[in-house]
């Protein structure tokens, strides 16, 4: 491939102008050597936080990864994800917020098994020089409401950290469900 692109994204959009803070920048400065391929994906980790109302869903949230060719339509893979608990991982800083909630997820067993052989599948892509190829990489959590909220005022921050990494890092920092839901071109948040 020409040059695999890295996009930490949120429904398939790296970041939104008003989320953009200094620690998002911090973790694109930290994020700069990251090289996908051979990266340890499979044992990455996320976190959501917002406020107790607004709850990810692992069953529905999903890891993406989509390729596209030169002239060729995008194709794109899943990656189920599944709730992680705080203390069985070996993070030593764990944002705590008043008033909010950390969800952290990571991969199932078979999601790692998939993600595993499908780098080797672009890694033997890139050793054929496939030409005019990209990769998007992204992270679309579900939510539900338990309560009713100001879509606008209702506000939520994503991390990721990878395997290697003690803290977790700032994808997404303070977005409102407003804008996410006219990123994916909806109206309402479902009931939990």
């Amino acid at each position: 491939m020409s040059y695999l692109k890295f996009f930490a994204a949120l429904s398939i959009t790296m970041l939104v102008g008003a989320c953009v803070s200094l620690s998002t920048i911090k973790t694109m400065h930290a994020m700069s050597d990251f090289d996908p391929l051979e990266a340890d994906i499979a044992n990455m980790v996320f976190g959501v936080e917002a406020t107790p109302q607004l709850n990810a869903q692992p069953e529905t949230s999903k890891f993406t990864m989509t390729v596209q060719l030169a002239g060729e339509e995008p194709s794109i893979h899943d990656f189920a994800i599944v709730r992680l608990d705080a203390s069985e991982l070996s993070l030593t800083k764990v944002p705590q917020h008043k008033g909010k909630v950390l969800n952290l997820f990571g991969f199932s067993e078979k999601a790692k098994e998939e993600l595993v052989e499908f780098q080797v599948l672009l890694r033997d892509m890139k050793s054929k020089n496939t030409k005019g190829a990209s990769l998007t990489i992204g992270l679309s959590p579900d939510f539900c409401k338990t309560e009713q909220f100001e879509y606008a005022q209702e506000k939520f921050t994503v991390y990721m950290a990878r395997a290697s990494d003690v803290e977790l890092l700032t994808l997404v920092d303070n977005m409102s469900v407003q804008d996410l839901m006219k990123q994916l071109k909806a109206k309402h948040v479902r009931d939990c």
